[in-house]
């Protein structure tokens, strides 16, 4: 696992002096790390199959897997580095101490119960620390290649369960589990072909907790699919049309989840990869690619997917007034901005959790009776959590996110960093639609998406510093965090 981060923590195994009592300090150290490393892996890929876990199997495991293994992986880099050097001097150090700072009190408040404030909390501050763990850990372009690779294979074993799910159908998939029925009861959308006529169309979850998600995760996978086919180096002659092909598997599984918000993420994210790239041939390729992704989503759902996308045209949709942008995505809005409504009732909020994200599913609501703010936004949850300042800081760290991710893809461009760094700052920027309309900032895999690509671009740019590359920019405002790694 060392290998795998290309990390060492002295310098001792270089050095010809006689072994020291701190050399076998650092090789205590290496050791815990290398744990820490592979509960974090663990962790990771743990992310991408809690939903089969809690569908099949149920209980605490299932719930509480992937946060165990990622709490090991937190505490032992702490312990071993300190909290200094954990919480790194970085861009977006400020913002999530902030975020921190104003949490903790709100997760306490005596209107709300005390597990569903430390639930709360947990959601807030919990999966973020993701980006310092990859900030401090990842050393080069290849650790970050290597776990690229690993994601992708994760995504198409993801994926091809997806089309799995579609191909015996939701009736024969639910058979016999009275568990998979209540969770997904609500995974369908309804399309109307002609007037007065009203058909329900599955959406599929795969290992995921939710069709949601599964888009989600398909919308950053398929940036990180067209970084692994056009990045420079080694094995591009094979790496091209895998690439490509998954590529292209990815948008097909985002489309058939029917997840609005997902399409319009991996619109912008898309969007945001070609602005940087700057290359026509690309932008075509890309433009190529995604209409044989929606031809093949359209032929799989014979034709419903459209009647789907349609609700996301605001000229007018083809079918009654139930279907129309102005009853559907207007409406969604609408709902969603309630929270503004609860801000000016509540300026300081409710307290953390009582929007119920972060709270588990079913167990959580049968056993503990929380009440429920529903909020379709980590905007409108800030605010209805932690009220006016809440809304403040989480408005101030997404900005943050986006500027910086935007920032660092533009002035590595014509880099041996570009294709990496563009894919992953459009993970990034397309998260946006996300953010307005979901919680891609809590819920796992989309977090660990989004956080660790946030830590990965920040390195590319110290890598890039080290490594003199041509930028745009050659004095970078990254010069006071890049001590940090010293």
């Amino acid at each position: 696992m060392r290998k795998f981060w290309m990390v060492r923590v002295g310098d001792s195994a270089t050095s010809s002096e006689p072994d020291r009592p701190d050399d076998a300090r650092n090789d205590i150290q290496e050791s815990q790390l290398g744990v820490a490393d592979v509960c974090f892996i663990l962790g990771l890929v743990s992310a991408f199959f809690t939903g089969y876990l809690r569908d099949h199997y149920g209980g605490i495991i299932s719930y509480g897997l992937t946060d165990g293994l990622l709490g090991v992986a937190f505490f032992l880099a702490i312990v071993n580095w300190g909290p200094r050097k954990f919480f790194a001097q970085t861009p977006l150090t400020t913002p999530l101490m902030l975020l921190l700072v104003l949490s903790v009190p709100s997760a306490f408040n005596p209107e709300a119960h005390a597990l569903e404030g430390l639930l709360g909390l947990r959601a807030w501050n919990f999966y973020n620390l993701v980006f310092f763990y990859t900030y401090l850990r990842v050393q080069n372009q290849r650790a970050i290649h290597r776990l690229v690779t690993l994601l992708l294979v994760i995504g198409v074993l993801v994926a091809a369960y997806g089309m799995y799910q579609l191909w015996i159908g939701p009736e024969k998939f639910v058979e016999g589990s009275r568990l998979i029925e209540e969770r997904h009861k609500y995974e369908a959308y309804s399309i109307f072909p002609e007037e007065d006529v009203q058909i329900y169309v599955f959406r599929p979850f795969s290992t995921l907790h939710s069709a949601g998600g599964l888009g989600s995760a398909m919308f950053g996978l398929s940036l990180l699919a067209m970084s692994f086919a056009l990045r420079e180096g080694r094995g591009r002659a094979w790496r091209v049309p895998i690439g490509l092909a998954v590529f292209v598997l990815f948008g097909a599984m985002l489309l058939l989840t029917g997840s609005r918000a997902s399409v319009l993420a991996y619109v912008l994210g898309t969007l945001t990869f070609v602005a940087l790239q700057r290359r026509v041939s690309r932008a075509l390729l890309i433009v190529l690619l995604a209409v044989v992704a929606l031809y093949g989503a359209v032929d799989i759902s014979a034709g419903a997917i459209l009647g789907r996308l349609e609700t996301l045209n605001p000229v007018g949709a083809i079918g009654t007034a139930e279907s129309n942008w102005q009853t559907v995505m207007l409406k969604r809005i609408q709902n969603n901005m309630g929270w503004v409504v609860g801000m000016m009732n509540n300026p300081l909020g409710l307290g953390v959790g009582t929007t119920g994200v972060g709270i588990p599913t079913l167990p959580g609501v049968e056993r503990w009776g929380f009440r429920g703010t529903l909020v379709d936004s980590d905007l409108g949850r800030a605010a209805v959590e932690m009220g006016i300042p809440g809304f403040l800081v989480v408005g101030y760290l997404v900005g943050a996110m986006v500027f910086h991710a935007a920032r660092i893809g533009n002035r590595l461009r014509n880099s041996p960093f570009e294709a990496l760094a563009s894919s992953l700052a459009g993970i990034v920027v397309g998260s946006l639609p996300l953010i307005l309309l979901g919680s891609p900032l809590y819920g796992p895999p989309i977090s660990f998406l989004i956080w660790s690509s946030l830590g990965a671009l920040l390195k590319l740019e110290i890598l890039a510093n080290q490594r003199r590359v041509p930028a745009h920019r050659l004095t970078p405002p990254t010069e006071s965090y890049a001590r940090t790694i010293e």
